[in-house]
């Protein structure tokens, strides 16, 4: 009895680290970002300016980078790491071209362009970190180039960073490939503190995903339903009008 006892302990704890090693590597697997070599995006970058002090004028490097374009394009991808050669293209025309490595399981790289894939509202946005303890806070349906995506939602308020008085992240990223999709960070600066600077990136073009087309059996519903929907604004245009003295 008390043989059969211990092989039924000695299968229970089997069990439960095999377990523990099913869940580690899942967790690891799930930690890697979702893009392949090869893959590139391109993004719009401008900046908002503002200041309590009437005498200033907008920085020179800020007017340099408005409305400038990045693209990233996939070199390599190792585990959770993938390098991204990045070409930054100001207005004039002027290009700088770099290359970085985002690390997307611990964030340890202090990335923003790229995170991990298939993370959800509730998960951290850094699964093996313990140090940076951010969470996803939403995970919902967007629109970006004309195709509907699965999109991860993180807002983060930082405070009592060297050289920054005030600083709010607002990000959207792509749930399936962890790529950024939509940036908005405002800064005020530590040795000015009278100015507010906020940085918009839109992804605007992309190989990954292109804009669906239609089925046929669904163009008719489309058109009726915005011809509907332009008959009722006209419609109550019209009373509107008529209820006017």
């Amino acid at each position: 009895m008390g043989m059969k006892k211990g092989l039924v302990l000695s299968a229970f704890v089997l069990v439960f680290l095999f377990a523990l090693t099913v869940g580690s590597v899942f967790a690891q697997i799930q930690a890697v970002p979702g893009v392949s070599v090869g893959d590139t995006f391109t993004y719009e970058s401008t900046y908002l300016w503002s200041s309590s002090n009437a005498g200033e004028v907008v920085p020179a490097y800020l007017v340099a980078q408005n409305e400038s374009t990045l693209q990233i394009t996939v070199q390599t991808v190792t585990g959770s790491t993938a390098v991204l050669q990045q070409v930054l293209t100001y207005k004039n025309g002027t290009q700088h071209t770099s290359t970085e490595a985002n690390e997307v399981n611990s964030g340890i790289t202090g990335t923003i362009l790229l995170y991990a894939a298939n993370l959800s509202a509730g998960g951290l946005l850094f699964p093996g970190s313990t140090e940076l303890p951010f969470v996803i806070n939403s995970t919902s349906f967007r629109d970006y180039m004309g195709s509907f995506r699965e999109t991860n939602h993180i807002e983060v308020n930082n405070t009592g960073i060297e050289g920054i008085v005030y600083s709010y992240m607002n990000l959207y990223f792509d749930k399936q490939t962890g790529v950024l999709v939509e940036y908005y960070l405002t800064n005020v600066y530590s040795d000015l503190p009278n100015q507010k600077v906020t940085q918009h990136m839109l992804l605007t073009n992309s190989n990954v995903w292109t804009v669906p087309e239609l089925p046929p059996t669904l163009i008719l519903p489309v058109l009726l339903a915005a011809s509907t929907v332009t008959f009722v604004l006209y419609k109550k245009k019209k009373v509107t009008t008529q209820k006017k003295p």
